[in-house]
C-alpha cells in the first residue's frame, strides 16, 4: 500500500485524518507491520468493529467492505491485490452465513465473491470468478478460477479445474488436472493434465498423468470411470461404467461402455469396444471388438477384431485370431494364430496347434496336431495327430478319425480302442490292406480284437475265440468264426 485506505463506518462513510493510534482504539486490535516508510499500517482491520469484525485485510483486499444490516461478512483474511475486492457485507441472500470465514491470499483471489463463505484460496486469481460458492479451497494460479457457486471442490495445482462452474465436490491435484470440467460432481482428479476435457462427468477417478485426459475432436462426458496410471483412458469421451489401471490401459478407448483394463497396455487399442476385460499386462493388447475376456500376461495380445473369447492364464493363446474361443491354463493356445470355437483348458493343452478349429482339449500337456479341426482330447497328455480325433483318458492318442477311450489307449486312423492300453492298431494281417484293427476291446494284457476282414486265420470257418456278455447277471458266449 501507499497509504492507509481510509476505514468505513458503518453508515457507509470515510474518516480522515486517522492515526495509527486512532485505528487501534476503534477497531480494538493491534496492527501488524507497517508499509517502507514506517507511518501506516500494511495490515488493517476492515469495517466496523461490532457489525464486521475480524476481517483482516492486506493491500486492497476486502477494499468494498460495509456494515450489513446484521452481523454479517466476518473473519474473513484478504492478503492481495484485489482479494475478496466485492464482499460487501451485505446479505445478498438469507444464507445466515453468508460472506462468512473466507481467506484469499494473492492476487484478485476471490475478487467477485458477494455471499461465498468458509473458501480459501492461495495463489494469483484462485476462485477468481466466485460469488455464492462455498466451502471450496484452492491451492495454485488460477485454480477454480471460474467457480461461481459450486461447493466443497478442492483443488491443488496450476489452473487445476479452472473451467468448473458449478460443480461440487470435486478433489483435484496438478497443473491443468480437470481443465474443462464445468458442472460435473462427485470426482476425484490428480496428475498433469489428468481428465483434462472431461465437462460433465461425474463420480469418477481419474489419476495419472494424461489420465483421462481426452482427445481435441470433443469434451468428455464420461460417468462412472476409473483411471489410474499414464495415459489410462487417456483418449474417453463417451465411454461410461469402466476401470482401467495400469501405463496405456485403455489408452485409445472413445465410447465402448463397460470394459475392464488391468495391467500396463491392457485393451490399449480398443476405440469403441464395449464388455471386455482383460488382466495382465499386454493383455488384449491389440483388440477392438466387444464381449471377451483375458486374465493373464499377454493373454489373447495379438486377436484383433473376433469376439466371444475368453482366456485365462499366462500368454493363453497369445497369437489367436479366432473367435467364439475359450482357453484356461498357462500357455493354453500358445501357438494357435487361426481357427475359431476352440476349447483349450489346461497347462499347455493345445500349445503346439496353429491352424484348427472346433477343437477340444482338456487336460495337463494335453497335444493335438498343428494343422487339425474336430479334434476331442481329455486327459493328461492325451494326443490327436489328425482331424477328428478323439482320445480320452491319460496318455490315450488317437489317428485322424481314430477313437480312443481308456488310459494308454491307441487308435490308428479310423480305428477304435477302447480300454486301458487296448490298441486298435495292435494286430496285423496277412492280407489286409489296412494292417490294423478297426475295434479293440478290452485291456493291453487281455485283448479282445475285432477285425473287418478275418485276414488273421488262414482259412474260413476257422475259430477266433469268443466274446462274453453279462445281461442281467447272466453271462452269454458268443463264438466266433473267421469268415470267408
Amino acid at each position: 500500500m501507499s497509504g492507509l485506505r481510509k476505514p468505513m463506518t458503518p453508515g457507509g462513510g470515510a474518516g480522515a485524518g486517522i492515526t495509527l493510534a486512532m485505528l487501534a482504539a476503534i477497531t480494538g486490535a493491534s496492527l501488524i507491520g507497517t508499509n517502507d516508510g514506517g507511518t501506516v499500517a500494511d495490515f488493517i482491520y476492515r469495517g466496523d468493529p461490532v457489525t464486521l469484525p475480524q476481517n483482516l485485510a492486506y493491500g486492497d483486499g476486502l477494499r468494498d467492505l460495509v456494515a450489513g444490516p446484521g452481523p454479517v461478512s466476518r473473519d474473513n483474511h484478504a492478503f492481495g491485490l484485489g482479494a475478496l475486492r466485492s464482499l460487501t457485507g451485505v446479505s445478498f441472500n438469507a444464507n445466515p452465513n453468508a460472506g462468512y470465514g473466507n481467506s484469499a491470499f494473492g492476487s484478485r483471489v476471490m475478487q467477485d465473491s458477494l455471499n461465498g463463505f468458509d473458501n480459501s484460496g492461495f495463489g494469483y486469481e484462485t476462485l477468481r470468478l466466485i460469488t455464492d460458492g462455498w466451502n471450496n479451497s484452492a491451492f495454485g494460479p488460477k485454480a477454480l478460477y471460474s467457480c461461481t457457486e459450486g461447493y466443497r471442490n478442492s483443488a491443488l495445482g496450476t489452473t487445476c479445474f479452472y473451467g468448473l462452474t458449478t460443480g461440487y465436490e470435486n478433489v483435484g491435484g496438478g497443473v491443468d488436472a480437470g481443465f474443462n470440467t464445468t458442472t460435473a460432481f462427485g470426482n476425484v482428479i490428480f496428475g498433469y493434465a489428468a481428465g483434462y476435457r472431461m465437462t460433465t462427468s461425474s463420480h469418477s477417478v481419474v489419476m495419472g498423468w494424461k489420465a483421462g485426459s481426452g482427445v481435441a475432436a470433443g469434451a468428455c462426458t464420461s460417468v462412472r470411470i476409473n483411471a489410474i496410471g499414464y495415459r489410462a483412458m487417456g483418449s474417453i469421451r463417451t465411454a461410461s461404467d469402466g476401470n482401467a489401471f495400469g501405463a496405456n490401459s485403455l489408452v485409445s478407448l472413445t465410447s465402448g461402455d463397460g470394459n475392464n483394463a488391468f495391467g500396463n497396455n491392457t485393451l490399449s487399442n480398443c476405440v469403441v469396444g464395449t464388455s471386455n476385460a482383460a488382466f495382465g499386462d499386454s493383455a488384449l493388447l491389440l483388440y477392438t471388438g466387444d464381449a471377451t475376456c483375458a486374465f493373464g500376461t499377454d493373454a489373447l495380445s495379438s486377436l484383433v477384431a473376433a469376439g466371444q473369447n475368453s482366456a485365462f492364464g499366462h500368454q493363453a493363446a497369445r497369437l489367436a485370431t479366432g473367435s467364439n474361443g475359450t482357453f484356461m491354463g498357462y500357455r493354453a493356445g500358445y501357438a494357435l494364430t487361426v481357427g475359431a470355437s476352440n476349447t483349450f483348458i489346461g497347462r499347455l493343452a493345445g500349445s503346439a496347434v496353429t491352424i484348427g478349429g472346433f477343437n477340444t482339449l482338456i487336460g495337463d500337456a494335453t497335444v493335438q496336431g498343428a494343422n487339425n479341426d474336430n479334434g476331442t482330447a481329455l486327459g493328461a497328455g492325451a494326443t490327436l495327430t489328425g482331424s477328428d480325433a478323439t482320445a480320452m483318458g491319460r496318455a490315450a492318442a488317437a489317428a485322424s478319425s481314430g477313437i480312443a477311450i481308456g488310459s494308454g489307449a491307441s487308435a490308428g486312423a479310423k480305428g477304435i480302442a477302447i480300454g486301458t492300453g487296448a490298441d486298435a492298431g495292435s494286430a496285423t494281417g496277412a492280407t489286409s490292406g489296412d494292417k490294423s484293427a478297426q475295434l479293440a476291446l478290452g485291456s493291453a494284457a487281455n485283448p479282445v480284437a475285432v477285425r473287418g476282414d478275418g485276414s488273421l486265420f488262414p482259412t474260413a470257418g476257422a475259430a477266433a475265440g469268443h466274446i462274453e456278455i453279462k445281461l442281467n447277471g447272466t453271462a452269454y458266449r458268443i463264438e466266433l468264426k473267421a469268415a470267408a
